[in-house]
Protein backbone atom coordinates (compact mmCIF):
# COMPACT_ATOMS: atom_id res chain seq x y z
CA UNK A 1 0.00 0.00 0.00
CA UNK A 2 1.17 3.28 -0.74
CA UNK A 3 -0.11 5.61 1.69
CA UNK A 4 0.39 8.87 -0.12
CA UNK A 5 -2.48 7.88 -2.94
CA UNK A 6 -5.01 5.41 -0.59
CA UNK A 7 -7.20 8.72 -0.46
CA UNK A 8 -7.83 8.84 -4.35
CA UNK A 9 -8.82 4.71 -4.54
CA UNK A 10 -12.48 5.78 -4.53
CA UNK A 11 -15.20 5.48 -7.20
CA UNK A 12 -19.16 5.98 -7.82
CA UNK A 13 -21.50 4.38 -9.49
CA UNK A 14 -25.11 5.51 -10.35
CA UNK A 15 -28.22 3.38 -11.05
CA UNK A 16 -29.88 2.89 -14.43
CA UNK A 17 -26.81 5.39 -15.29
CA UNK A 18 -26.15 5.78 -18.59
CA UNK A 19 -24.31 8.57 -21.48
CA UNK A 20 -25.73 10.18 -24.31
CA UNK A 21 -24.40 12.61 -26.15
CA UNK A 22 -21.61 13.51 -23.61
CA UNK A 23 -24.14 13.90 -20.92
CA UNK A 24 -24.62 11.73 -17.67
CA UNK A 25 -27.72 10.73 -17.55
CA UNK A 26 -29.61 9.11 -15.02
CA UNK A 27 -33.48 7.71 -15.16
CA UNK A 28 -35.11 7.36 -11.99
CA UNK A 29 -37.47 4.71 -10.69
CA UNK A 30 -39.65 4.91 -7.83
CA UNK A 31 -38.77 8.48 -7.51
CA UNK A 32 -34.83 7.75 -5.76
CA UNK A 33 -31.67 8.09 -6.93
CA UNK A 34 -29.12 5.23 -5.73
CA UNK A 35 -25.66 5.74 -5.68
CA UNK A 36 -23.25 2.88 -4.36
CA UNK A 37 -19.40 4.48 -3.32
CA UNK A 38 -16.32 1.80 -3.12
CA UNK A 39 -13.42 2.38 -0.98
CA UNK A 40 -10.93 0.55 -3.18
CA UNK A 41 -8.12 1.54 -0.35
CA UNK A 42 -6.50 -0.21 2.39
CA UNK A 43 -7.64 2.09 4.81
CA UNK A 44 -11.24 2.89 5.94
CA UNK A 45 -12.18 6.47 5.28
CA UNK A 46 -15.71 8.74 6.11
CA UNK A 47 -16.29 10.63 2.80
CA UNK A 48 -18.06 13.72 2.42
CA UNK A 49 -21.15 13.76 0.10
CA UNK A 50 -23.01 16.49 -1.73
CA UNK A 51 -25.98 17.10 -3.67
CA UNK A 52 -27.22 20.24 -5.35
CA UNK A 53 -29.61 20.58 -7.23
CA UNK A 54 -29.91 22.88 -9.94
CA UNK A 55 -33.84 22.72 -9.59
CA UNK A 56 -36.35 21.81 -7.05
CA UNK A 57 -36.50 18.55 -8.29
CA UNK A 58 -34.22 17.37 -5.03
CA UNK A 59 -33.75 19.18 -1.62
CA UNK A 60 -29.91 19.99 -1.17
CA UNK A 61 -27.88 17.50 0.90
CA UNK A 62 -24.97 16.23 2.35
CA UNK A 63 -23.82 13.95 4.42
CA UNK A 64 -20.71 11.91 5.49
CA UNK A 65 -20.26 8.31 5.17
CA UNK A 66 -18.24 5.84 6.67
CA UNK A 67 -17.08 3.21 4.06
CA UNK A 68 -14.71 0.33 5.19
CA UNK A 69 -11.73 -0.65 3.61
CA UNK A 70 -12.37 -2.71 0.48
CA UNK A 71 -15.93 -2.27 0.99
CA UNK A 72 -18.92 -0.27 -0.31
CA UNK A 73 -22.30 1.68 0.59
CA UNK A 74 -25.33 3.03 -1.14
CA UNK A 75 -26.60 6.19 -0.81
CA UNK A 76 -30.25 6.85 -1.97
CA UNK A 77 -32.11 10.31 -2.28
CA UNK A 78 -35.93 10.92 -2.91
CA UNK A 79 -36.94 13.25 -4.84
CA UNK A 80 -38.76 15.94 -3.65
CA UNK A 81 -40.84 17.72 -6.09
CA UNK A 82 -42.29 14.60 -8.12
CA UNK A 83 -44.00 17.02 -10.29
CA UNK A 84 -40.85 18.10 -12.26
CA UNK A 85 -40.12 15.08 -14.36
CA UNK A 86 -36.44 16.02 -14.93
CA UNK A 87 -33.26 18.05 -13.64
CA UNK A 88 -29.75 18.09 -13.03
CA UNK A 89 -27.55 17.32 -9.95
CA UNK A 90 -23.90 18.20 -9.02
CA UNK A 91 -22.73 15.70 -6.89
CA UNK A 92 -19.53 16.06 -4.89
CA UNK A 93 -17.75 13.73 -3.44
CA UNK A 94 -14.28 13.27 -1.15
CA UNK A 95 -12.57 11.85 1.62
CA UNK A 96 -13.32 13.88 4.39
CA UNK A 97 -9.67 14.43 5.42
CA UNK A 98 -8.23 15.03 2.11
CA UNK A 99 -10.66 17.43 0.11
CA UNK A 100 -8.26 17.60 -2.81
CA UNK A 101 -9.62 14.24 -3.77
CA UNK A 102 -12.75 15.75 -4.72
CA UNK A 103 -14.80 14.49 -7.47
CA UNK A 104 -17.06 16.60 -8.95
CA UNK A 105 -19.89 15.14 -11.32
CA UNK A 106 -22.88 16.68 -12.88
CA UNK A 107 -26.00 14.40 -14.09
CA UNK A 108 -28.91 14.96 -16.20
CA UNK A 109 -31.65 13.43 -14.05
CA UNK A 110 -35.16 11.97 -15.77
CA UNK A 111 -38.04 10.34 -14.13
CA UNK A 112 -39.08 7.06 -15.23
CA UNK A 113 -42.31 7.71 -16.88
CA UNK A 114 -44.90 5.88 -19.46
CA UNK A 115 -44.33 7.49 -23.51
CA UNK A 116 -47.21 10.10 -23.93
CA UNK A 117 -48.62 9.96 -19.97
CA UNK A 118 -48.10 13.68 -19.85
CA UNK A 119 -50.38 13.95 -16.37
CA UNK A 120 -48.02 11.23 -14.74
CA UNK A 121 -51.01 8.93 -13.99
CA UNK A 122 -49.88 6.28 -15.15
CA UNK A 123 -51.99 5.96 -18.18
CA UNK A 124 -52.21 7.11 -21.63
CA UNK A 125 -55.70 8.49 -22.20
CA UNK A 126 -57.56 11.52 -23.54
CA UNK A 127 -56.78 13.57 -20.68
CA UNK A 128 -53.24 13.41 -22.17
CA UNK A 129 -53.71 14.83 -25.20
CA UNK A 130 -55.94 17.40 -23.85
CA UNK A 131 -52.97 18.53 -22.17
CA UNK A 132 -51.11 18.86 -25.02
CA UNK A 133 -53.20 20.52 -26.79
CA UNK A 134 -53.69 23.50 -24.11
CA UNK A 135 -49.28 23.37 -24.01
CA UNK A 136 -49.31 23.99 -27.84
CA UNK A 137 -51.85 26.90 -27.52
CA UNK A 138 -50.76 28.89 -24.42
CA UNK A 139 -47.07 27.89 -25.80
CA UNK A 140 -46.25 26.11 -22.83
CA UNK A 141 -43.18 24.25 -23.83
CA UNK A 142 -43.53 21.01 -21.68
CA UNK A 143 -40.85 18.12 -22.69
CA UNK A 144 -43.01 15.89 -21.91
CA UNK A 145 -45.36 16.42 -24.46
CA UNK A 146 -42.20 16.10 -27.26
CA UNK A 147 -43.61 11.95 -28.32
CA UNK A 148 -41.21 12.07 -31.28
CA UNK A 149 -38.36 13.51 -29.71
CA UNK A 150 -38.02 16.68 -32.20
CA UNK A 151 -37.05 19.34 -29.14
CA UNK A 152 -40.96 20.59 -30.63
CA UNK A 153 -44.48 20.14 -29.23
CA UNK A 154 -47.00 20.37 -32.23
CA UNK A 155 -49.91 18.38 -33.89
CA UNK A 156 -47.19 15.38 -34.80
CA UNK A 157 -46.82 14.69 -31.15
CA UNK A 158 -50.59 14.42 -30.79
CA UNK A 159 -51.27 12.27 -33.87
CA UNK A 160 -48.58 9.77 -31.97
CA UNK A 161 -50.09 9.87 -28.78
CA UNK A 162 -53.26 9.10 -30.38
CA UNK A 163 -52.00 6.53 -32.03
CA UNK A 164 -50.59 5.13 -29.04
CA UNK A 165 -54.19 5.25 -27.33
CA UNK A 166 -55.44 3.19 -30.06
CA UNK A 167 -53.02 0.94 -30.58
Amino acid sequence: KIPSIHPNAFSITAENYTIQNEDYIIELENNFITFTLYNKSGYNHDYSIEINSFNEMFENFSTVVQVDAYSNEQISFEIQNTDINNGSINLNIWPIHNEYAKKELIYTIFKNSILGDINNDNSIDVLDIVIIVNNILNNINDSSGDINNDNSIDVLDIVLLINIILS
